[in-house]
């Protein structure tokens, strides 16, 4: 038995096709709306989890800074045969000194053995300071003192050795640490460094073998 059709009013069809047509552009933008909204929820959940992770704008110019101090201080890295050091390479300096004092390869030195240092300094062609200093014996052959330099070409004598150091003309006078090290064989290594610019060091190595005439304090003591 064969079915027979569905009759419907006249028009009725027509009507059908013009409403869905015209429901269509409103559910084509509730889709997009939607897909906007769900868009902006996984955005602000990028951002969020950027957030815990990705570094602030502070902390990249902080690392840039610390790039380019690295770039810096590779540039002319420490060495035992720089005479004039930075703060922070006087501060590795002394961290020698301590790990060479704990070590038992190297042999014990008389304490009682002061040398002396001679400081001459020319500013313009011309003497202006001259000073004899007795350095500090600290052990295995290290010794220290604590000195004022005035601007100019310094010349430091230690018996037949001698070191100099440049310091700027238009800079002021300045407390310098010099530290040498005279090993029973082997080339004699003479460090100057100035005491503002060690104590502003980072990872300041303050020794506890200093003598305390030197009157070497940080802000915490």
């Amino acid at each position: 038995m064969i079915a027979s059709a569905r009759a419907f009013p006249a028009g009725t069809l027509d009507t059908i096709e013009r409403t869905a047509g015209a429901d269509s552009p409103l559910e084509q933008e509730a889709e997009t709306v939607e897909r906007l909204h769900n868009l902006l929820e996984s955005y602000y959940t990028e951002l969020q989890e950027s957030a815990r992770i990705l570094p602030t704008p502070e902390e990249i110019a902080l690392r840039e800074l610390a790039r380019r101090d690295a770039e810096t201080l590779n540039a002319i890295p420490f060495s035992v045969d720089k005479v004039r050091l930075s703060g922070s390479e006087g501060s590795t300096a002394l961290a020698q000194i301590s790990q060479r004092l704990v070590d038992p390869r190297i042999p014990e030195s008389r304490r009682d053995m002061a040398p002396i240092c001679s400081i001459k300094t020319h500013l313009l062609d011309t003497l202006v300071g001259v000073e004899n200093r007795s350095l500090k014996p600290v052990g295995k052959n290290h010794y220290i003192v604590r000195v004022r330099l005035q601007p100019g070409e310094t010349t430091i004598s230690i018996l037949s050795d001698h070191w100099k150091v440049e310091l700027p003309q238009h800079a002021n006078a300045q407390d310098f640490l010099i530290t040498l090290y005279r090993p029973v064989t082997g080339t004699p290594e003479l460090h100057v460094f100035a005491v503002d610019e060690l104590l502003a060091a980072d990872n300041l190595h303050i020794p506890a073998w200093l003598p305390e005439e030197l009157d070497i304090k940080t802000n915490a003591g």
